[in-house]
């Protein structure tokens, strides 16, 4: 190889590698798992959990994935959480900002087709346009933040006080019999006895034993449909509280459960990054591998995945992707390693020279081929008699050939005598001129010619 033509074709051999590898990067996303149910405890503060008797709860905590450390936003009041959980952004961008917020208060930075802010129902719903898709809930607040437009079905529990158990029994029945791809089921408890008992008393305790059997019976639901081993469930919640209140800013009223329990997840994993509410519709696009919206600001717990974490999921289509990719890898890394002996072979004598001290012929370490193409325009011959000097000042052109041993006549353009060159050994690269009856070496990297 020329040693000037190296740094180009190394960084064209990068280049072709790098696109390659980007090229496999850029893959699209595969959908993690088949379903999602989202289970919302409205007032559920994290602060809450370590004590509470909520065995369902805790199961999944150990069979999946969890964090006591996700914030809400503010104001942490119910509309403006809610909103931020279904929309992947906070209220500066929903315009959502109130607790009993109906509208946006401010005008949304974007609207979806619905004239709403882009939700996360929205987004599976553009994108899978036959998905069954679900909301109930107790607070009817819930209806004005989920996109009704996007549902295929929701519906408003009756008076929790009085059918304590209506909204689970609605539940139970609605994903029986539908299968949903994505169900957002919305308890207005613990937070109303929050508000009558005040957090962390001994009614907000039971209250929570009591939803814990209701997300049992959820759980048991998604059995009986034949949906658990394709199903992630998420139970979190929209703020948390202190006293008989919520709204403000400390830990308690903000810091809320997050827990991720079923296909693909992690198990006995309690994780501590940086998670806002805005991050559930995120992750919830993430195991669908639904685009996120640019207007989104949320970002996927990509962490608590098995096959993590951007461009990967876990079915076996996407795992021999991943395999190739690592192979991909590792080729790239040996090609590496090709060019950077090269880039110092480049740089090492590789032909016989003649030593000028000694008269003989040295043999390098590495004795390699010659090049395939010896352009012969012009050498800068130094020490040789002056006529062979005058005579080779300028030769015509020539290459030297590469299936075996070459010669040829190359005549110059201030003699008549012909100049015989012929290359003796073509692993070696040595070439020979017969000049007046005498024989001289002309090693063509070092530029060395002498009396053999």
């Amino acid at each position: 190889m020329n040693r000037s033509h190296f740094p180009t074709l190394s960084f064209l051999l990068l280049l072709t590698v790098c696109t390659a590898l980007t090229s496999c990067g850029q893959k699209e996303q595969t959908p993690i798992a088949e379903h999602v149910i989202l289970i919302g405890l409205d007032g559920w503060g994290s602060y809450s959990l370590p004590e509470a008797d909520m065995p369902a709860v805790k199961r999944l905590m150990e069979n999946g994935a969890y964090t006591l450390e996700k914030r809400s936003v503010l104001p942490s009041s119910s509309a403006v959480n809610w909103a931020s959980m279904f929309m992947g952004a906070g209220p500066e961008l929903h315009g959502y900002t109130e607790w009993g917020s109906k509208v946006p208060e401010l005008p949304s930075r974007v609207t979806s087709p619905s004239g709403t802010f882009p939700t996360i129902f929205r987004l599976l719903r553009d994108a899978r346009p036959d998905a069954e898709i679900g909301c109930l809930y107790d607070w009817d607040g819930i209806k004005y933040l989920i996109d009704t437009l996007a549902m295929s079905h929701h519906a408003q529990g009756p008076d929790y006080t009085r059918h304590p158990e209506a909204l689970c029994d609605m539940a139970v029945r609605y994903i029986r019999e539908n299968r949903p791809v994505l169900a957002a089921i919305c308890f207005d408890n613990p937070d109303h006895v929050g508000h009558a008992y005040g957090h962390g008393t001994p009614e907000y305790y039971s209250k929570l034993t009591e939803l814990d059997g209701y997300i049992a019976r959820i759980i048991q639901a998604v059995e009986d449909a034949g949906m658990t081993d394709s199903t992630i469930f998420i139970i979190t919640a929209d703020h948390g509280g202190i006293g008989k209140g919520h709204g403000g800013k400390t830990m308690d009223e903000m810091q809320t459960p997050f827990i991720v329990c079923g296909k693909g997840v992690r198990q006995g994993m309690e994780f501590h990054e940086s998670m806002m509410q805005y991050d559930v519709a995120s992750t919830i696009a993430r195991i669908f591998a639904l685009e996120q919206p640019q207007v989104w600001v949320g970002r996927p717990m990509t962490q608590i995945f098995l096959y993590a974490m951007n461009t990967l999921a876990i079915s076996g289509t996407s795992l021999i992707s991943h395999i190739g990719s690592t192979a991909l890898l590792i080729l790239f890394l040996v090609l590496l390693l090709c060019i950077a002996v090269c880039a110092i072979l480049s740089f090492v004598p590789k032909c016989p020279y003649l030593d000028r001290t000694t008269g003989t012929i040295v043999q390098p370490f590495l004795a390699l081929s010659s090049p395939l193409r010896f352009p012969l325009d012009r050498i800068d011959i130094k020490d040789m008699p002056e006529g062979l000097m005058e005579n080779l000042s300028v030769i015509n052109h020539g290459c030297l050939n590469i299936f075996g041993i070459y010669s040829g006549t190359f005549r110059c353009t201030r003699d008549k005598s012909p100049v015989y060159i012929y290359l003796r050994n073509r692993r070696h690269g040595l070439i020979y001129f017969e000049y007046d009856g005498r024989r001289y070496i002309l090693n063509p990297w070092e530029q060395i010619i002498g009396d053999t």
